[in-house]
Parts: structure tokens; sequence; C-alpha cells
């Protein structure tokens, strides 16, 4: 005889969620039937069911072609003995296996009241969602419009079976609008959980994120009685490096036995308190140096400086937030530091001679200064210096690099 099986196979875990937060679903005791063809000849049925953990089977007479179990969930496997009027077995079927799995509500952890979706649509819902499977079904249903978009439960560790015994770690939807939502969980079994609201906000931009920072500041200000545009907190501290050239230095030419082009290090403290609209200005302090040397037959000869300068900073937002073209002048001392020993056939050495001098100076540069985050200062530029020496006049053109940390 062809058996036909059906198994709804589920055994009932009959649980209601204690968490305020969310509304739940009402358990019900699934039925666990297997069916069979009916046989015209048939009396009665005599069905054997066997359990594959342990082997143990247990026999279950009936009149009719199904019959109604209450198993706990594992592997089973079942046959039916047909017997007819006279009482004599006409036929068995042969053994047909099924698994029982077990039923349970989702339960919810963590879910935020609130989020922000991605600019693309896409939102990532890091949440705890226990009593599932790799088959159960995620929803964000609309509050308004009862529009669906369905999801995938990420699984901490998928079990073997179909059990709802799963925890699930994360949720990832697509194409999700702003708005009002709840989160619907739904087992295979049918049993589900819906959510409280969850309000899902549009992606912040760093133009909205600036504005806000905007706003929140210009609050404060005006409790302190200070205009908006008023920022006595922004400092910045960078060093950096690049190479000295001078165009023209008769005595620096001569001692570096004309190899103008030298490396040099620089530090700066920049502060910008008044940030209108797009501009920023304020002050730096930095300090240059940079040194020249030469050594041959003749003499070995080094020439240091040292210049701290105080400088009148503008700069102008350009193409992106945080990019802006930075234009610096100021006025500080040049320190030199000027070396000298001669070698002759007569005496090969003799005391070197030092000498120790300064000059006012001037400066002015151009550059490109970032912020690509918050606490971080990146600038790119040239400068151009004047020494007032009066035995040296000294003009210095310095390209340079920056980097360095913001307050």
């Amino acid at each position: 005889m062809q058996n036909k099986f059906l198994l709804y196979a589920f055994a009932l875990l009959a649980m209601i969620l204690s968490a305020p937060l969310f509304c739940e679903s009402v358990a019900e005791k699934f039925p666990q039937r297997i069916e069979w063809n009916a046989d015209d000849n048939a009396l009665r049925y005599e069905v054997e069911i066997q359990s594959a953990e342990n082997g143990k089977s247990q026999k279950v007479e009936t009149n009719e072609n199904f019959l109604e179990l209450s198993l706990e969930p594992g592997v089973y496997r079942f046959r039916v003995f047909v017997y007819d009027f006279l009482e004599r077995s006409s036929n068995v079927t042969g053994w047909t296996e099924f698994s029982v799995f077990k039923a349970a509500v989702p339960e919810i952890l963590n879910l935020p009241s609130e989020i922000d979706v991605r600019e693309d649509g896409f939102l990532s819902l890091n949440i705890v969602v226990n009593n599932v499977t790799g088959k159960t079904r995620a929803e964000l249903v609309n509050s308004s419009t009862k529009d669906r978009v369905r999801g995938l439960l990420v699984l901490q560790a998928p079990s073997a079976d179909e059990s709802e015994i799963d925890t699930a770690m994360r949720a990832e939807f697509n194409s999700v609008l702003p708005g009002k939502y709840t989160l619907l969980v739904t087992n295979p079994s049918g049993l589900f959980t819906e959510s409280s609201s969850i309000n899902i906000k549009p992606h912040k931009t760093k133009a909205d994120i600036r504005e806000e920072e905007r706003i929140a500041r210009k609050k404060i200000r005006e409790e302190r009685g200070r205009p908006d545009w008023y920022k006595p907190g922004d400092f910045s501290i960078m060093a950096g490096t690049g190479i000295a050239f001078a165009p023209y230095d008769g005595t620096v030419l001569e001692y570096t036995d004309w190899r103008p082009i030298i490396p040099e290090a620089r530090l700066k403290l920049m502060w910008l308190p008044w940030q209108p609209e797009g501009f920023r200005f304020g002050f730096e302090a930095d300090c240059f140096v940079g040194f020249f040397s030469l050594e041959n037959q003749y003499l070995e000869a080094s020439l240091l400086l040292i210049s701290p300068r105080v400088k009148l900073t503008a700069q102008r937002r350009i193409f992106i937030d945080g990019l802006f073209i930075s234009f610096t002048t100021g006025a500080g001392i040049t320190m030199f530091r000027k070396e000298v020993e001669f070698t002759t056939n007569d005496n090969p050495r003799r005391s070197p001679e030092k000498k120790l001098f300064g000059a006012a100076c001037v400066s002015t540069s151009i550059s490109v200064h970032y912020n690509p985050t918050k606490g971080l200062a990146l600038e790119s530029g040239v400068e151009f210096m004047h020494v007032f020496a009066k035995s040296m006049p000294t003009g210095v053109i310095d390209p340079y690099v920056m980097i360095g940390a913001r307050f």
C-alpha cells in the first residue's frame, strides 16, 4: 500500500514573554498529525512509532487513516499495520521518517527607539532576537502605510535542525525609507513577536552634523552673550618639514658652495577664534629651523637659522567641508649661528670662527589646510621669508607639509 505522509512537525514551547516593550503573540498548541492512504478492506490500523535516538517503539491503534501525536522534539519513524475484518494483518507499510521541532515565540532585545538609515536605504539593527531559526522572517512594518520591508536575520551560531532555538545578533534591511516602523519577527511555526515603534530617521550628512553643531554652539554662546561666529576654543598644533631655497644671499652661497637647497623643520600653534560662515580668522605662532653646511679641503662651515614668527591668518573654505585655502603674513626675528673652521698648509686646523647674531624678518605664505576629522589637521603650502640682515640680506622660499592635532 502506498502511504501518504503529511506531518506538521512542531512541538509547542508555551512561553508568554514578560518584556513590556513588545506585543506578545498568543501561543497555540500545534497538532502533530501523521496520515496515510485509507485501505477499503481495513477494520483497524496499528501504528508503530520508533525513536531514532534510543530505538524505543510504541504502538497505537486507530480506526482512522490518521493519528494525532504528542511527541518531544526529535527524529522518529513510523509504519502502519492494516487489519481486515477477520483481524488478519493484511498489509504493512514501509518505515517513514519524520522530525519534530520545537516551536517558540521570538524574543526581541536591545531594540533602539530611533536610528539613522544610510543614504542608499540600507539599515542594520544591532539587536538580539532569541528563539528563531534560519527560516524566520523579519519585516519592518510602516506604521502609516502598513507597507513591509523584508529583511535578513544574522544568526550567531545556527543549529543543525529547524527547532526555533537560535539567536540572531543583527537584522539587515535594504531600501528602507525614513518613518515610523515596527519590527515583526515570524517563525516558521507561525509564532511571532511585533516590537514597539522605531523612528527611522534620514541619514545625516556632514553638512547636517555641522549645522546641528553650529546651532548647539550658537545656543550656548547666546546664553553666554557671545556671537555665533566667535569660537575661542579652536586651536591646532602642527609639526612638519620641507626644503628651504635661498634665491639671494651672498654669504650663504659662499659658505654652501652654491648649494642653497636645504632641509628644514617647523612647528606652529594656530588659533582661529573668528569663524563667520565659510571663513576662519586668527593668529599663528611658528618657528622655522634650517641648517646649511659645507666641508672640503679648505674649510668646514655651518650656518644655523632659527626664526620664531607671529602671523595673521585668514582661511576660506573651498570645495568640501573641512578644506580651506589659507593665507598668512607676519614678522619675527631670525637668529643666525655661523661657524667656520679654515685649513691652510702651515696650520692644518685652527680655532673655528664663531658668530651669533640676529635680524628682523617678514614672511608670507599660501597653503591648503584640511581637517578630515574634528581632531586632525593637515597642511601643505609654500612660504617666502625675507631676513633684514645688514651684512647678508637673505630670502628663503620654503615648500612644506605639516600634520597635527586640532582642539
